[in-house]
């Protein structure tokens, strides 16, 4: 999955519980919603290693990144969790290796549990000033004429940790 926005949706922007093969999350917004992205293992907990790549997920009501009971391998680079009412990465159950993630004035802004890996990523090393910009608003505007993400200083990131608000393309 690429390039999309889910916004303002009662419960998940993105959950991929019904899922039991691995899927790649590549370079999505997740916003106002319940949680932003869920990243559960289909029916009976299944263990799934999904990918999530350069995303970001702002301002939910709930999880920004969450395992949803999966204990798969999930694999979590470069994202960005800023405002999420509970916690940015909520991930106690999964294996997970969190690398150059960013997360910023979150409930909480992670909470892992003891099988997953952690480096690279904000909260583990001292604070700096993480995004260039804070206010949503064009990033949740009208997208360009080329169909892409709209482009913003809106939480791009100073460190090397953190989503680049912009979408990967492989070549």
């Amino acid at each position: 999955m690429r390039g999309n926005r889910f916004r303002t949706n009662a419960t998940d922007g993105l959950d991929l519980g019904g899922f039991t093969s691995p899927v790649t999350v590549d370079s999505n917004w997740s916003y106002g919603n319940g949680n932003g992205f869920t990243l559960g293992g289909g029916n009976g907990r299944a263990a799934v290693a999904h990918l999530v790549v350069n995303n970001a997920a702002w301002d939910n009501s709930g999880l920004g990144f969450n395992d949803e009971g999966n204990p798969g391998a999930l694999r979590l680079t470069g994202n960005s969790a800023f405002r999420n009412l509970l916690s940015g990465f909520y991930l106690p159950d999964a294996a997970a290796v969190l690398t150059a993630n960013a997360a910023l004035d979150n409930g909480r802004d992670v909470q892992r549990g003891a099988n997953s890996r952690s480096s690279g990523n904000s909260w583990d090393g001292k604070p700096v000033d993480l995004f260039q910009g804070t206010e949503p608003s064009a990033a949740e505007g009208p997208r360009p004429a080329d169909g892409g993400l709209p482009r913003s200083a809106f939480l791009l990131p100073r460190t090397a940790a953190g989503a680049t608000m912009t979408e990967q393309h492989p070549g």
